[in-house]
């Protein structure tokens, strides 16, 4: 389009050189009174230098028109907040060259049925650019791109392709791969369906039953903070879901499940797992001792610090917001007291959970397997139940981020601008008229100068 344009405007304006240059050759002074004597002085012919020039100016706007249509590109918008820094949506340098890679070409040739064609041929004729141009010399006219232009110029190897719906088949091509490259996976919320418990103790299963309960319950309350709003195609929110999983962890497998295995002191094998549960209780009281000595030492600590050292000391400062406050100075008895308070927790967790393993060792040396089925029963009852709102989890946060990502890049055609061209055409016009005047006025000089000449060659004759 532009070598069209420049092409025509050049030879309208060295038309106007060449009949300026042949009109001064004539020797005869021509000013704009003689152009407008030239112009009243064609009479009838006027109608038809109008009319000429009208039909120039149509054929210029439809070409025009017609070859800015065949060269219309497609523009890739960027639309999410990390495009303004350069960088893809996982936070990684962004490249403008992917949008014509040739992964992106072959997927193209794919979806559009391109036939004898390569992604090499393809990208021999496509060109992208960034749709506002920076300036890197000057520091206020930065600016980083989030708009690319996708042009194509047919050659030989691709003429019989159409040349408006090429870079329509790059742009949709490259979406496409863009979305599934930098779409999260989210495997990790789905569950085994046929895992198996055998090697697993009735406690333990409460246990590992609750923590993945737990996965499932932050994932979805985490989703809920991005987006509270979002509904999925079966009706579910990140937070009803979070809500269900939460009732099922709590309910299902802390109180029913757990209550269930220790009022009947089930288990495989009663005589391992005790056990196992008094080697739990050996640690648990190492653990609850160095704790106690770590109370009392920080409790004496406090004890001997000077009165006058514990003292209160305001200090003028600033919060995070700039607003002014006096603050107070921490000191040694401050730091003791938090840490003593610290151990002292431990200390009472560590003990709560000997006597619970204390109880549970007496309770199993007098259990029996008569509750083996119902405890089994329930187990698997709790995990298909998990592995359903599992499902529902994953299906959920695969439509959020299908949308999401569907949404961070937009592809739009490029706008032909008929003002322009109209502009252009109009221009155009008037220039194809001045030379037809020109012309005109010219063609009159020369016979003006060759009447003269004769009459001079009379004269001498005579």
């Amino acid at each position: 389009m532009v070598k069209l344009l420049l092409g025509m405007i050049a030879a309208v304006f060295l038309g106007i050189v060449i009949l300026a240059v042949r009109m001064h050759r004539t020797e005869a002074a021509v000013t704009f009174s003689d152009v407008t004597r030239a112009v009243s002085a064609i009479g009838k012919k006027h109608l038809l230098l109008v009319v000429l020039a009208l039909a120039f100016g149509y054929g210029t706007f439809s070409l025009s028109m017609t070859d800015l249509e065949r060269s219309a590109g497609v523009v890739v918008t960027l639309n999410f907040a990390e495009a303004s820094k350069g960088q893809n949506f996982n936070g990684t340098h962004y490249k403008m060259s992917d949008i014509i890679s040739e992964d992106v070409l072959n997927q193209a040739i794919q979806n559009g049925g391109f036939e004898n064609i390569t992604a090499e041929d393809l990208a021999e004729c496509l060109q992208v650019s960034p749709l506002v141009q920076g300036n890197a010399f000057d520091e206020n006219q930065y600016h980083i791109a989030t708009e690319f232009l996708i042009t194509f110029e047919p050659s030989e190897a691709t003429a019989h392709l159409d040349p408006t719906n090429v870079p329509q088949m790059v742009a949709q091509a490259y979406k496409d791969l863009y979305v599934e490259r930098f779409t999260s996976t989210y495997d990790v919320l789905l569950l085994e369906e046929n895992i198996s418990f055998e090697d697993m103790e009735y406690l333990d299963m409460v246990e590992y039953l609750s923590k993945e309960c737990s996965k499932l319950k932050y994932y979805m309350n985490a989703m809920n903070d991005e987006n509270s709003s979002f509904r999925g195609s079966d009706e579910n929110t990140f937070a009803g879901l979070s809500q269900r999983i939460d009732l099922l962890k709590d309910v299902q497998i802390e109180e029913n499940l757990k209550a269930l295995i220790v009022h009947n002191s089930v288990a495989k094998n009663a005589e391992n797992y005790v056990g196992r549960l008094q080697y739990d209780n050996v640690l648990l009281d190492y653990d609850r001792q160095r704790h106690t000595a770590t109370y009392k030492g920080y409790n004496d600590a406090v004890a001997k610090y000077d009165e006058i050292m514990s003292t209160v000391v305001l200090v003028p400062t600033w919060d995070r917001d700039g607003e002014f406050y006096m603050g107070r100075t921490k000191n040694g008895t401050d730091v003791f007291s938090v840490d003593a308070y610290n151990s002292s927790l431990y200390v009472a967790n560590t003990q709560k959970q000997i006597s619970e393993n204390t109880e549970m060792i007496n309770a199993m040396r007098n259990g029996s397997t008569a509750g083996k089925d119902a405890v089994e029963t329930m187990v698997n009852q709790i995990y298909q139940t998990m592995i359903q709102y599992a499902k529902d989890a994953w299906n959920l946060v695969s439509e959020y981020s299908e949308t999401k990502m569907n949404q961070c890049i937009s592809i739009s055609e490029q706008e032909v601008s008929v003002a322009f061209v109209a502009v252009y055409s109009a221009a155009m016009m008037g220039g194809f008229y001045m030379v037809l005047v020109l012309v005109i006025l010219v063609a009159k000089t020369g016979r003006k100068k060759v009447s003269k000449s004769d009459n001079r060659r009379e004269v001498s004759l005579k």
